[in-house]
């Protein structure tokens, strides 16, 4: 059995996966979906300039990803980089 580091946030109570796909509990709802960095992406994406058209900064982009239940751990660094990259603002 692989130790964490003594530092780390993870619980091992705080995943299930559910028809094949991995989920985190939520603090504020039952399940989020845990997506793959490629997912993550796609997410990012559609959320600030996509179907969205949001063009929020970095830190309510990682909560409106939050609100639609998804989740991975780099979530809110992913977002302020991506928010950074962004041509259309």
């Amino acid at each position: 059995m692989q130790r964490r580091p003594s530092g780390s946030r993870e619980r091992p109570g705080w995943y299930t996966i559910v028809d094949g796909r991995l989920y985190c509990r939520g603090y504020l709802t039952p399940y989020l979906w845990y997506l793959t960095p490629e997912e993550a992406v796609y997410v990012l994406g559609e959320v600030h300039i996509g179907i969205c058209r949001s063009h929020v900064d970095g830190k309510n982009l990682a909560f409106k990803i939050i609100r639609q239940d998804y989740y991975w751990p780099l979530m809110k660094k992913d977002a302020l980089e991506f928010v950074k990259k962004c041509e259309s603002i």
